[in-house]
């Protein structure tokens, strides 16, 4: 996947505080962002809905729970979405070093690749953070005397909870729930083209199929079947959009045997056929809106 930025945020016009840290959470209701970069660092927590993230060298798909960070000059963008509902944590760790170094495994924040999910937050991780998220959206939005302060502190709690989750999933050599998951997350999105048998995947995960069905629902809120049909028709609608392939040949090239099968699937999905959905994205791009207020076996 190669892309190209065509814009680059600032710090200056993205940042509304003349502190370290600023949240921003954003809603997207349906296909497209624009590629961009940042000259911040900018921590990306998934709060729900779906879609692909796509980095210069990877694409991959996002759900509730994912973890990914962009560091200064990183090329990105959303395609194939779902409602996705996300919040930005932009930050200048240069302005935050004694923060960093102060807590174990945060300094793995500092320059990493967002062409993999940094992490995959349980359910009992992300209540814990979404109640901070609360908190800083309520310190933004009423800009108390010292609300920067409270803002930074509570953005190394939500650093504390993703690097302990990060190092758990490490420690356990990615075989831990979150670990696991977020491993055959990515070895779905490199081979989701190709039939495979859950039997398969839990052997590539080291449990039983029962476990495997079980974690992959509790961790992503998806069963494993609609989580990688799903992914196939959201790479066929990025092919209609990109190529002037058929619809055989992109039905083909996504892992659908069947090209009937493929259309009714991606009708119940997109709520148009493939040839529809290709005739509409030529004629409009819809784009990101910021949240209101702004602050807030068989083969399978």
């Amino acid at each position: 996947m190669s892309i190209k930025s065509r814009v680059k945020l600032k710090r200056s016009q993205e940042f509304h505080t003349n502190g370290p840290v600023y949240m921003v959470r954003m809603r997207y209701f349906m296909n497209n962002e624009t590629p961009h970069e940042h000259d911040f660092h900018e921590m990306v927590l998934v709060r729900g809905g779906a879609g692909l993230h796509i980095t210069e060298n990877s694409e991959y798909r996002i759900v509730r729970g994912c973890v990914f960070i962009v560091c200064p000059g990183q090329v990105h963008t959303y395609r194939g979405l779902e409602n996705l509902d996300i919040v930005n944590f932009l930050y200048m760790p240069s302005e935050m070093e004694s923060d960093f170094q102060g807590l174990p495994g945060s300094m793995n924040l500092l320059d990493v690749s967002p062409d993999m999910p940094y992490a995959v937050l349980s359910e009992d991780a992300m209540m814990r953070v979404e109640e901070i998220i609360l908190e800083i959206q309520q310190e933004q939005k009423k800009q108390r005397p010292g609300w920067e302060y409270f803002v930074r502190m509570a953005f190394m709690r939500v650093i504390g909870i993703i690097s302990r989750a990060q190092q758990e999933a490490a420690r356990s050599s990615g075989m831990g729930e979150n670990g696991r998951i977020g491993r055959l997350i990515r070895h779905l999105g490199k081979n989701y083209a190709r039939p495979m048998k859950l039997k398969e995947l839990a052997k590539f995960c080291a449990v039983s199929e029962s476990t495997l069905v079980h974690d992959f629902r509790k961790v992503t809120g998806e069963s494993l079947i609609d989580y990688l049909i799903k992914m196939r028709l959201e790479k066929g609608a990025m092919l209609l959009r990109e190529t002037q392939l058929s619809i055989a040949e992109i039905s083909a090239s996504v892992g659908f045997d069947d090209a009937n099968y493929f259309s009714r699937m991606f009708r119940r999905k997109f709520d148009a056929s493939p040839r529809e959905y290709r005739k509409w994205v030529m004629k409009r791009e819809l784009v990101a809106v910021p949240a209101s207020g702004g602050d807030e076996g068989e083969s399978l």
